[in-house]
Formats: structure tokens, sequence, C-alpha cells
């Protein structure tokens, strides 16, 4: 794919929102995957947890991102509202580092 295609590879199912936030960011050249090396559960954005358990501020009932979990046999424990932002967070410090040349993947040196 040479250098003008971005992969990110995401742990667990990520929902969409991922994409679409980080093609925005990075560049319609950007290619988000999930279940890259884990699948433990769905990996929420803001918006999905925040739609996922009323009376939070839906007061319908959403995707299921607070209990994906426990289809895994891991404890069902809400996840953290800060997710999205650590998981993009973490995004951005890679991209950095690849488009600085300080951390090429072996098939762009």
């Amino acid at each position: 794919l040479g250098k003008t295609q971005l992969w990110i590879t995401i742990g667990g199912e990520v929902v969409v929102d991922y994409s679409l936030g980080m093609k925005k960011e990075f560049g319609p050249n950007t290619w988000v995957a999930g279940y890259c090396n884990d699948v433990m559960a769905y990996t929420p954005s803001l918006r999905v947890l925040e739609e996922d358990v009323p009376p939070r501020k839906s007061s319908r009932w959403g995707y299921e991102g607070n209990t994906s979990m426990m289809v895994y046999g891991l404890p069902a424990n809400r996840w953290s509202e800060e997710i999205e932002d650590k998981i993009v967070e973490s995004a951005r410090r890679q991209v950095e580092k690849v488009r600085n040349g300080k951390q090429a993947p072996a098939s762009l040196k």
C-alpha cells in the first residue's frame, strides 16, 4: 500500500464512530480496523455509552456498549466515559511517530 495508506488497528469490536472520526482527523486514506490482536467486547464511543443505559442522556436503550463483555465471560464493569478519548489520543501519538519517521513500520523503511 506504500506510504499513502494509513492503517490504524484497534483491539476489540470498535464502533463506526472511531473510523469516521479518525478519517476526518488523519485524512481519507485512513483505514481503521477493529478485531486486531484481541476481541474482548464492543469498544464503544462516548455517543454509544450515552445511548446505552437510561436514564443517562437518552431515554431509550441503545447499543450494548456496556454489556457485550459479559458474552466473552469478562466482568460487566462499565467502560469509562474517557475510553474514546484515550484510544484516539493513543492513535494520534502513533500516527505522529510514523509520519515523523521515528517509528516507521518495516514495510516503509
